[in-house]
């Protein structure tokens, strides 16, 4: 049995390429953070003094906003080079309407943070869907689809009942704090999928989208072996 297991294990080794295991962390963390808040949405509208026709239609403002603009910001991120920069600024979007519901204490601020989330998901999807896409190899494609598919089930579930524990003992603003923490953090994950995608394409230079921050590119060649660079820049 062992002995079967460490063959299926040699199997699979190598065949989830270090891109697609930078995607899977970016859009886990993106997951978990959304899978926190969505269940008890409505039990939050609620503790704002709102009722359940204020909930309904904050979150149809979500969803319109979400649906329109991923029209518009999908035929953007075809038409520029590097569509990871998609995620990257979907998560600083997210991370801001966290913000936004942390500082929400009315409908209108409702709103306008449901706006923002809405706009972070249509930066986000194309964008993932496109690169994960790209990096997936056409013989093992289906299973690298199930280990995205796979997580975006239980990763929600764990997300759930951490969320709520952690509202019920702690209230809501922890949590929005924790959310935009994990989507900043997210964000950065984004620029270093960038950079280590420009890296291995061998271009020679990669200009930060911030002021100042840091970055590590990794290569991943044929022969499994990975070389590892510091970068650290202040623009």
């Amino acid at each position: 049995m062992q002995h079967s297991e460490q063959r299926y294990q040699l199997q699979y080794q190598g065949k989830l390429n270090g891109s697609l295991r930078i995607l899977l962390i970016v859009s886990g963390l993106f997951t978990f953070a959304f899978g926190m808040f969505s269940p008890i949405y409505a039990i939050f509208v609620e503790s704002i003094g709102e009722d359940l026709v204020a909930a309904a239609n904050a979150w149809a403002v979500f969803s319109l906003t979400a649906g329109l603009l991923t029209f518009v910001v999908g035929k953007w991120e075809n038409e520029i080079k590097e569509t990871e920069l998609g995620i990257v600024y979907s998560q600083f979007i997210l991370g801001f309407a966290y913000i936004l519901y942390y500082l929400t204490d009315g409908i209108l601020m409702l709103y306008l943070a449901q706006a923002c989330l809405g706009a972070g998901m249509a930066f986000f999807w194309p964008a993932f869907h496109s690169t994960y896409g790209k990096h997936t190899d056409r013989k093992e494609a289906a299973w690298q689809w199930s280990l995205y598919d796979g997580l975006a089930y239980l990763l929600p579930a764990i997300a759930a009942v951490v969320g709520g524990w952690t509202v019920e003992h702690y209230g809501f603003g922890l949590i929005f704090m924790v959310m935009a923490g994990i989507s900043f953090f997210c964000d950065d994950n984004g620029r270093f999928r960038r950079s280590s995608k420009c890296f291995m394409d061998n271009r020679s230079q990669f200009v930060a989208a911030n002021a100042c921050w840091l970055s590590y590119c990794l290569q991943w060649n044929n022969t499994k072996s990975r070389i590892s660079r510091f970068l650290a820049s202040c623009i």
